[in-house]
């Protein structure tokens, strides 16, 4: 009822009236708003009513579809202050997704080139921003660097005191944050043996235990067994801990959220990573393997990452995560195609067809099976 009250009440309302009250409504009462925004777009056909649409797309966080929606609306519009407003949206729409590098090359472009006065300061400010907070990650980084050095070495000099445990826990944890930041130094091999070693030091710590049930469910080895052990043994010493709750509660709609989060993100990088401006090309790629980096076990973003590796000239890189993909395509039609043509832009041309008929085979429809016959047709012509 409420919602249906808010929609006999839009006609009134001026269209920046109505983008203002997106951030307060409720799901059913944005899509409300968002329709009326729509309509009256397509009533006025103005650029402007289009953006506010666009822009009331962001406030909802429907990013991705603002994205999408941005670009379409780009190829319509003239070089001037209308496309550079909606450059300067399409760059907070990527900022708000987490692709930074690319929100980063988007803000200095237009502040360096736009030529209405508060786009450009705007945009410079977002710049600038992000450059700060890249300065204060980076110093962080250094800052925690040190402190794990300090560390290991206090640990090698042993023997365990009293605060043993509390200097393992502090190492891992260093190393566990250097790790998911992606600190060229600290790799997964070097926080398994850092729990590792903890846990063998101290096996009654519930602590050090859910650190190590942590890096397993991130470990981009897919190390399920041993992460049921861990997650028992830490049960058994505290039923209480943080993370089982966390786990506990991952069902299907979380999972599915996930899962929705990171293929709009995908999509949006996929976008960016086909645009002619070599500057947007490097920040997409910079900014897919940081989102490899954050959800190491994903085969989705993993495969993805490759493939765009392998048409990007660098075979070796994307040789790399198909090693660790094909083990786990099983009977994934989605799968065994991205490595088909991972392989055709390596020059594997044998092992690609191997993979082409398996997504054949494993095909669920015949649209599907169509589109990898499609596929390897481009690929062969």
């Amino acid at each position: 009822m409420e919602d249906q009250a808010d929609s006999a009440g839009l006609a009134g309302a001026d269209t920046s009236a109505l983008v203002r009250q997106l951030p307060d409504a409720s799901p059913g009462g944005q899509d409300t708003i968002l329709t009326e925004l729509y309509r009256r777009a397509q009533d006025a056909a103005t650029a402007g009513e289009w953006m506010a649409y666009a822009d009331g797309l962001s406030i909802a966080g429907r990013h991705t579809d603002a994205l999408d929606f941005r670009i379409e609306l780009a190829g319509q519009l003239a070089d001037g202050p209308d496309l550079e407003r909606l450059q300067l949206g399409q760059a907070f729409d990527h900022m708000s997704l987490g692709d930074t590098n690319l929100a980063r090359q988007e803000f200095g472009a237009l502040a360096g080139a736009a030529t209405d006065p508060a786009v450009r300061d705007d945009a410079a400010r977002q710049a600038a921003g992000i450059d700060q907070w890249r300065r204060d990650l980076a110093e962080d980084m250094r800052w925690q660097q040190l402190k794990a050095a300090a560390l290991r070495e206090r640990i090698a000099a042993g023997p365990a005191g009293p605060s043993g445990d509390d200097d393992h826990y502090q190492l891992c944890h260093a190393l566990i944050g250097l790790w998911s930041r992606g600190d060229p130094g600290t790799g997964p091999d070097a926080v398994d043996e850092a729990t590792a070693a903890a846990l063998a030091a101290y096996p009654g710590s519930a602590d050090l235990r859910e650190l190590r049930v942590l890096f397993l469910m991130r470990s981009p080895d897919g190390r399920d067994a041993e992460l049921d052990d861990e997650l028992l043994a830490l049960e058994r010493l505290d039923p209480d801990a943080p993370v089982l709750r966390g786990y506990a509660e991952i069902g299907q709609t979380e999972q599915a959220e996930h899962h929705q989060e990171v293929w709009d993100r995908l999509r949006s990088l996929l976008q960016a990573v086909s645009q002619p401006d070599p500057g947007l090309q490097a920040a997409a790629m910079a900014d897919l393997r940081a989102l490899a980096q954050e959800f190491p076990q994903d085969a989705e973003v993993r495969g993805t990452l490759g493939l765009v590796l392998s048409c990007a000239g660098r075979p070796s890189e994307a040789l790399e995560q198909a090693a660790w993909l094909e083990p786990r395509a099983g009977s994934s039609h989605e799968l065994h195609l991205t490595l088909g043509q991972l392989f055709w832009h390596t020059g594997d041309h044998e092992r690609a067809r191997e993979h082409f008929r398996l997504a054949s085979q494993y095909a669920a429809s015949d649209a599907d099976r169509a589109d990898v016959n499609s596929v390897r047709a481009g690929l062969e012509a």
